[in-house]
């Protein structure tokens, strides 16, 4: 699951509410298992937090 939303945030530059209170639960339990999904799980997140994502519902 973690790779299709990253896939498709990355893709169409948007992300939905219910993607985007996925990614914040996998940023407070870090669901995150290797390093790699790890950086891009915390790049992707901080990407939404600064508004370079638009949030679409």
């Amino acid at each position: 699951m973690m790779e299709n939303v990253i896939e498709r945030i990355f893709a169409t530059g948007a992300i939905t509410r219910y993607d985007q209170n996925w990614l914040c639960e996998v940023m407070l339990s870090n669901k995150a298992l290797n390093n790699e999904e790890n950086r891009k799980v915390r790049k992707l997140h901080e990407h939404v937090r600064m508004g370079f994502v638009r949030i679409i519902d």
